[in-house]
């Protein structure tokens, strides 16, 4: 189980603020990227952070776009060598067939394809995707905000998921986490935990990281 630091904002000195404060943290982060209509939310495309200073932090990218921006954003992120996955919505996808072009175009950049799930999409709509998936992310609110209300149905969804493919990809979780909800995200069996208000809200983020890992270890 890792505990990965969420970056979600729309200014370029807040984003590098938040990477100088990930850093201290953890190696890795999640960036959130928002068009503004999938979510009522904006935030940084690539190319606004590209020349960002990452000090060596690797990153996953969560796709919340369109499904029309899927090309061009996953091209973008090619360029960044510490990009290592790009998580695209179920929900946007015309069809199967666009889900896996996405996927494959993913897979052919030397990056990890995967999903991700609302809290009301059931896991088996991506049954058939599943060869394609190198992680499956469920969304513990509905997603674009930091601070958005906890579902705790989704780790329901979790724990069947895991009845039927433990060990198949990586499982992830993204929203509501915090020292409250975490010991039951964990037990549920999420593996990749992303946190944002938890830890960016704090006034201490090596406290708050600390204070979430005492929790569950």
């Amino acid at each position: 189980m890792r505990i990965i630091p969420a970056i979600l904002t729309n200014d370029r000195d807040d984003f590098q603020a938040k990477i100088e404060r990930a850093k201290k943290i953890s190696s890795y982060v999640q960036i959130d990227i928002m068009d503004g209509k999938f979510v009522p939310n904006v935030s940084l495309f690539p190319r606004s952070f590209a020349y960002a200073e990452f000090y060596g932090l690797e990153f996953e990218a969560h796709l919340m776009v369109k499904e029309e921006q899927w090309e061009y954003l996953i091209q973008s992120l090619k360029t960044f060598e510490n990009c290592r996955r790009i998580y695209i919505h179920y929900e946007v996808a015309s069809d199967s067939d666009s889900l896996r072009r996405a996927l494959n175009l993913i897979e052919s950049q030397g990056q990890e394809p995967g999903i991700a799930l609302n809290p009301k999409t059931s896991w088996q709509e991506v049954v058939p995707c599943l060869k394609k998936l190198d992680a499956l992310l469920f969304m513990g609110v509905n997603p674009g905000f930091y601070g958005s209300e906890f579902q705790p149905e989704v780790l329901d969804n979790v724990r069947t998921f895991l009845e039927a493919h433990r060990g198949e990809i990586t499982v992830g979780w993204d929203g509501g986490a915090d020292a409250n909800t975490l010991p039951r995200i964990v037990d549920a069996g999420a593996e990749d935990i992303a946190v944002g208000s938890a830890l960016f809200g704090a006034e201490d983020i090596e406290r708050a990281y600390e204070e979430l890992k005492a929790e569950v270890y």
